[in-house]
């Protein structure tokens, strides 16, 4: 009833906390020429119109890819 009552649905942006906005995907899905999209993967000139339009929180080209975590063996194996 809550949920009915607050119109919300998983993964609202509205509801989002900021620390967790990079990986909720509801916050970089757009519609472009009737086709979604995943805007984190459009050129950099895209995601600024974006952002001057405040589709998206910021810019994803310009921020700091995190480093890729390699997987480690467990001791003893070869």
């Amino acid at each position: 009833m809550i949920r009915e009552g607050l119109d919300l649905v998983p993964f609202d942006p509205d509801w989002c906390l900021p620390s967790n906005l990079e990986t909720n995907p509801l916050v970089w899905m757009l519609e472009v020429n009737g086709f979604v999209i995943d805007i984190r993967s459009a050129p950099r000139e895209a995601q600024v119109v974006a952002y001057q339009k405040g589709l998206i929180p910021w810019i994803p080209a310009d921020r700091p890819k995190p480093p890729q975590h390699r997987t480690e063996r467990g001791r003893g194996q070869r």
